[in-house]
């Protein structure tokens, strides 16, 4: 018995997809739409992340950071760029890391001169 089904298959005109490199083509075509489209509605706004700038974000951010000298280095460019309260964010985290550490006082001391520095500047700045 012939059904419709069976003039489709002897049809020429899938005959791109009786071929093994036509499935594989159409098999890529709904896997890659199918990522694309998981992608997009699984990353949220960028705008969602704008709320998420509090200083305190910022500090839990910046404890992330285990290596005060990085820190320093981070302070410089900051004030370089003229934004000292980020720069006397990272040179506190970075006294915190080396007190937590254990660091001798002369480090310490060193990293503690340059913060006071840096607060002296943003005082005369005002």
């Amino acid at each position: 018995m012939k059904t419709e089904i069976d003039d489709f298959d002897k049809s020429s005109d899938n005959l791109f997809l009786k071929t093994d490199i036509g499935k594989f083509f159409v098999k890529s075509l709904i896997v890659v739409a199918m990522i694309f489209g998981g992608i997009y509605f699984l990353i949220p706004d960028a705008r969602v992340f704008k709320g998420l700038e509090t200083d305190q974000n910022k500090y839990i951010a910046l404890t992330l950071i285990q290596n005060p000298r990085i820190l320093w280095k981070m302070s410089e460019t900051d004030e370089s760029k003229g934004n000292l309260p980020n720069a006397i964010r990272d040179m506190e985290v970075a006294i915190g890391l080396l007190e937590m550490h254990g660091a001798r006082l002369e480090v310490l001391q060193i990293y503690q001169n340059r913060l006071q520095a840096l607060e002296n500047k943003k005082a005369n700045a005002k």
